[in-house]
């Protein structure tokens, strides 16, 4: 992925080396590998910083490229991809296999949903700001599940960021987080092999997550890595 021209992917010929070859990629310890797209660090640094996961900047989505990683999270990836595009059908062949992705805040409103049987985009309705997002409204722990790391139900908590998306839950969706007016903000699902995650609020926009905003995404990462 070429940060700022998110359409120019590997399916096109190209005159330059590919840097998400998969040929070039190189682990630094036997540590689950996460891949990240996001267009600031402060998230990949967070993941990074945690002991149990070694984190790179995701710079393709070849098949042979993405089977690196343990986990891929696409954050604000806010390009249109149609359900059959070649983008699509490889995120979905990767979650198949095995693989676990994160689609985070805005990602899951501009392409059509990779996993419609998990969630697709929702349609707010309150404190509703550029038609799709909700704001200033904290979160609850709307079931206890293994993604939470322990998070008692009902549990409330702000986010570091002032706004976040809501989802429509498919038929193999589970919401575990809501906010407050009871829309679904973490949907979580299984597809073949591997896992989904649909995350609404923008991971570290300007500082580190913390408290249980923190121990909700970074349990998650772990659920979606299998660890």
């Amino acid at each position: 992925i070429d940060k700022g021209n998110e359409g120019r992917w590997a399916f096109r010929p190209r005159q330059t080396p590919d840097p998400g070859d998969a040929a070039s990629f190189k682990k630094q310890t036997t540590l689950p590998q996460v891949g990240v797209y996001d267009n600031r660090e402060i998230m990949r640094n967070m993941i990074g910083a945690d002991a149990r996961f070694e984190t790179h900047d995701l710079m393709g989505l070849s098949p042979e490229y993405l089977a690196n990683f343990n986990a891929v999270i696409l954050q604000n990836y806010n390009v249109p991809q149609k359900f059959d595009s070649p983008f699509v059908k490889t995120l979905r062949s990767y979650v198949e296999k095995g693989g676990g992705v994160m689609l985070a805040h805005d990602t899951a409103w501009f392409m059509d949903s990779p996993f419609p049987e998990v969630a697709t985009r929702g349609f707010p309705k309150h404190n509703v700001e550029a038609e799709r997002h909700v704001v200033d409204s904290e979160l609850k722990v709307a079931r206890e599940h293994p993604a939470l790391a322990g998070l008692a139900l009902g549990t409330q908590f702000p986010t570091e960021f002032r706004d976040h998306m809501i989802f429509k839950p498919g038929p193999q969706g589970t919401v575990v987080i809501e906010n407050t007016f009871g829309d679904p903000v973490y949907v979580l699902g299984e597809v073949g092999q591997g896992r989904v995650a649909f995350v609404g609020p923008y991971m570290g926009y300007k500082q580190a997550l913390t408290g249980a905003e923190k121990q909700a995404f970074m349990g998650v990462v772990s659920w979606l890595a299998k660890q």
